[in-house]
C-alpha cells in the first residue's frame, strides 16, 4: 500500500526560491521528514521547465529548482506557497558558494547541471562581484513577486540563522513538530579544503572567473 502523500495548504505546490547555498538541501530534508513528496535539484524537471513542457505529477514541493520562474509557477499552480531563503550574511554566502565553484569536476557533474549553473548565475565560474549582483537582483524580483501574493502564500526565512521547526510548521499549518533536530546539510567544507589542498600543491588558487560572454574563463 502506497504511503499517503501530504498536501500543501491551499490548492497549489510549494516552491523554495532560495538560491544555491541558502539552505535548500536542509529545507528539502525537512519537507521530506514532514511527509511531503519533495524534490531537490530534479534533473528530469529542468529540461521540461526550460521548454515550458508539462511536468505535473504526484509531487508537492521543489527546492533548488526554477529560481527565476516563480511567476510561471504561480500561473500554472495558482495559490501555491513560496519560501524565499535569504542568507543575510552575504560574506558567508559568497564563501559557501565559491567553495562549490572551486572544483568544477565535483560540482558540475553533468551537462544538465552545467546548464543549471548557467541559468542560475549566468556563468559557470565564480566571480564575487557578479554573484553578489545576481543575489541582489534575484532578491528584489522575489520581493516584488511576494508583494502581489496573498499574505499566507509567502515566507522569507534565513534558515542558516534560525533553523527552527516552528517557523516551517506554522507556515505549512502542521499541527506538530518532529521530535528531532532540524536537518543541517553542509557539503562545502570538504570541497573548500580540497580546493585549498590543490592550491597549496600547485601554488595557484583554483578559481574560475566569469568572462564577458558569460562563460567561464
Amino acid at each position: 500500500m502506497a504511503d499517503e502523500i501530504k498536501q500543501i495548504p491551499g490548492s497549489g505546490k510549494l516552491f523554495c526560491l532560495g538560491l544555491p547555498k541558502t539552505g535548500t538541501t536542509s529545507l528539502y530534508r525537512a519537507l521530506r521528514a514532514l511527509g511531503y513528496r519533495a524534490f531537490h535539484n530534479p534533473e528530469p524537471m529542468w529540461e521540461r521547465l526550460w521548454n515550458y513542457e508539462p511536468f505535473d505529477g504526484n509531487w508537492q514541493a521543489t527546492c533548488h529548482f526554477g529560481f527565476w520562474h516563480f511567476e510561471y509557477f504561480e500561473r500554472k499552480w495558482p495559490n501555491s506557497r513560496y519560501i524565499y531563503l535569504d542568507r543575510e550574511d552575504r560574506a558567508t554566502w559568497l564563501e559557501s558558494t565559491s567553495g562549490q565553484f572551486l572544483l568544477p569536476h565535483v560540482s558540475a557533474r553533468t551537462e544538465k547541471q552545467t546548464k543549471v549553473r548557467l541559468y542560475t548565475f549566468q556563468g559557470r565560474g565564480f566571480d564575487e562581484q557578479h554573484f553578489r549582483s545576481v543575489y541582489e537582483r534575484h532578491k528584489h524580483l522575489v520581493a516584488d513577486f511576494f508583494g502581489n501574493l496573498g499574505s499566507e502564500q509567502s515566507l522569507v526565512w534565513d534558515l542558516t540563522k534560525n533553523p527552527d521547526w516552528e517557523i516551517l510548521c506554522r507556515f505549512l499549518r502542521e499541527p506538530a513538530y518532529p521530535d528531532a533536530p532540524f536537518p543541517h546539510e553542509n557539503f562545502n567544507k570538504p570541497m573548500r579544503d580540497e580546493a585549498q589542498r590543490v592550491a597549496n600543491d600547485t601554488g595557484h588558487p583554483v578559481i574560475f572567473t566569469r568572462t564577458d560572454d558569460g562563460n567561464a574563463g
